[in-house]
């Protein structure tokens, strides 16, 4: 095999790779983050219960009343949690990556009416434009 038809067949392999993996790849992306942050968010809110439980205990063990929390902790919102902006960021990039998906259906689902008579499929090989099999 020369180099064109070696270049041609790892483009193609390279393509159909990348077109079945990558919403198995971000899924687990996804999941992965989102199991992350609950660990880190559920263990920092076990520390501060036990911190809190503790020093509830009043002389001779008898529990205190619950401390009443100061406005100015309520607006900050804690240190564990990210700022408007990056939830901001994160929110969107979430719709974005759903509206992908949701595009991606519909072209499928558009083409292969469109392609009916042809007897197109979604599972076809695709072709990447400007690669040609018959390279010398």
């Amino acid at each position: 095999m020369d180099e064109a038809a070696v270049s041609v067949a790892i483009a193609q392999r390279l393509l159909n790779v990348t077109q079945y993996a990558y919403p198995v790849v971000l899924l687990v992306t996804f999941l992965i983050a989102f199991t992350v942050r609950s660990i880190l968010v559920a263990r920092k809110s076990d520390n501060k219960s036990e911190e809190a439980d503790e020093s509830h205990a009043g002389p001779g063990g008898k529990s205190l009343p619950p401390r009443q929390s100061k406005s100015v902790d309520k607006d900050k919102g804690g240190d564990d949690d990210f700022s408007k902006s990056r939830k901001l960021l994160f929110n969107t990039l979430s719709v974005i990556v759903c509206a992908t998906f949701v595009a991606s259906a519909a072209d499928i689902i558009v083409h292969a009416l469109i392609k009916r008579e042809e007897g197109w499929w979604c599972g076809q090989a695709p072709v990447v434009s400007g690669l040609r099999k018959d390279v010398d």
